[in-house]
């Protein structure tokens, strides 16, 4: 999927969607992500707690990313909701696993705003 930089999409979608899987929000509330990781542990029978309500503020995400889309400002080669995932994904595998970032990228991995940051960079479409 290339995105080009500076597309309006990064700042209509991805800071609103990135504010719950973000990891300025994330570093500030950690529970969050461990609620949802020790969430995933449990058998589930039947709805999760505020299921409903949880799924449609994903689908409003997910709807966002479909938009920009539609207007051509995001490529759409990827779904929307696959693509929301992988970005959540990513934003919360840098406190669900800190030990894997740092024997993948060294010890110099304090500061995760950094880290994607660069790795950001590294995956810009380049003209």
């Amino acid at each position: 999927m290339r995105v080009q930089p500076g597309s309006s999409v990064v700042s209509r979608t991805a800071p609103r969607s990135a504010e719950v899987a973000s990891s300025a929000f994330h570093h500030t509330h950690p529970q969050f992500l461990r609620l949802m990781y020790w969430e995933g542990l449990q058998p589930q029978a039947g709805e999760l707690p505020a299921e409903s309500a949880r799924a449609s503020h994903y689908a409003d995400k997910v709807a966002a990313l479909a938009s920009a889309q539609r207007a051509g400002t995001l490529p759409d080669d990827v779904a929307p909701g696959y693509l929301l995932y992988a970005v959540a994904a990513l934003a919360a595998w840098w406190f669900a696993a800190p030990q894997v970032v740092r024997m993948i990228l060294g010890a110099d991995t304090d500061n995760p705003e950094t880290l994607r940051a660069a790795l950001v960079r590294r995956l810009e479409v380049r003209d």
